[in-house]
């Protein structure tokens, strides 16, 4: 199946562009009081690790990855991040006997979108579209090798599911695939897997003081 680069990054940048009008024009409804309305309590800024599980030329490993931003009404949620493979990955051998090895560090922005929010979980959609370089080197059946630098603009597209065991701590189960451009490099790209714990330092310390409080009463 081809995929035409010049649409899939359209298309991002769409939803990039979308999400950020919402964030800086909200529509405020007549429902909405003035606790949800006010600014300070509106934005939060978040930070955190992301780490992907994946496959590259057919070996499985990790990407990882951290990020900062700033959060909407805890429901949108824009981030800068960058993320990279810091050992070599890749190891694949083609019918000639070459083996290929790769080190990817790119820059990244992305949003996650929250489109079902229902008790204790929750459901996310993901974007992230990123632009670096992929470091490569190929090994001959000789032991030579020849080595070199691409550029590569990463985009990912998938779904989350959290379950927040308490209001500080979320399990986050999750997935999507990974498209790496230019086309004639597309080896990279692949599916990606997420499992992690999600914490929210200010959720905690905000439980914490309130359970200190209860015992000191008791």
């Amino acid at each position: 199946m081809q995929f035409n680069s010049a649409s899939f990054f359209c298309l991002n940048l769409f939803f990039l562009i979308s999400s950020s009008l919402n964030f800086l024009f909200p529509q405020i409804n007549e429902s909405d009081t003035s606790e949800n309305i006010n600014p300070e309590r509106a934005i939060q800024w978040i930070y955190g690790f992301d780490n992907r599980r994946t496959h590259i030329q057919q070996q499985g490993t990790l990407i990882y990855g951290a990020y900062t931003g700033i959060g909407y009404r805890d429901k949108l949620r824009l981030k800068i991040g960058i993320s990279g493979t810091p050992f070599e990955v890749g190891k694949m051998t083609d019918e000639f006997g070459n083996s290929y090895f790769n080190r990817m560090l790119f820059f990244n922005i992305g949003q996650e979108y929250d489109y079902l929010n229902w008790s204790r979980y929750r459901m996310t959609a993901y974007t992230q579209i990123g632009y670096g370089r992929n470091n490569f080197r190929i090994v001959n059946q000789d032991n030579t090798y020849e080595s070199g630098s691409n550029r590569i603009i990463p985009l990912e597209l998938g779904t989350h599911f959290n379950y927040f065991i308490y209001d500080w701590l979320a399990l986050k189960v999750g997935g999507g695939w990974r498209f790496v451009f230019p086309t004639d490099i597309n080896d990279l790209s692949g599916y990606y897997l997420k499992l992690a714990l999600g914490m929210n330092l200010k959720k905690f310390y905000s439980s914490y003081q309130t359970w200190k409080l209860n015992r000191e009463n008791e």
